[in-house]
């Protein structure tokens, strides 16, 4: 390139270079970043669903909702023993609550009793309110 056509070019050389090369970064930027959203939902797909078990909470939800007796909260904690065999049983890893620091409120127990007892009354009631059209 004559000096003439390098006074012509849009861009010095510096500068395409400084392109090129963000160009480049970019590009091996977005391929790692891939592989590495790839590697870590790979990782999370793998892992057993986990669920927290709060003895504590479930027994105070019991006194709350009527258990007075020491026969009663007995058959209350057979009652939670035999659903955290159950999780197990499909797999899901059971967590004590007092060794959790930190974890989604989804993932509790007394937290899906809650919900699967909601799911029930609305199932209950859709049930109910359709025998009485009939």
């Amino acid at each position: 390139m004559s000096d003439n056509e390098h006074k012509q070019s849009l861009l010095p050389v510096w500068a395409q270079s400084a392109l090129a090369a963000a160009f480049v970064s970019v590009l091996v930027g977005a391929w790692f970043a891939d592989r590495i959203e790839k590697m870590v939902m790979g990782s999370m797909e793998s892992r057993p669903p986990v669920v927290v078990v709060d003895v504590g909470a479930l027994a105070a939800g019991e006194v709350r909702n009527g258990a007075n007796s020491a026969d009663e909260l007995m058959k209350a904690l057979d009652r939670t023993t035999m659903l955290i065999e159950s999780f197990r049983d499909e797999g899901y890893v059971v967590l004590d609550s007092r060794y959790v620091l930190e974890a989604p409120k989804d993932i509790y127990l007394a937290n899906i009793v809650k919900s699967m007892q909601k799911d029930e009354a609305k199932a209950k009631e859709v049930k109910e309110s359709g025998s009485e059209s009939e």
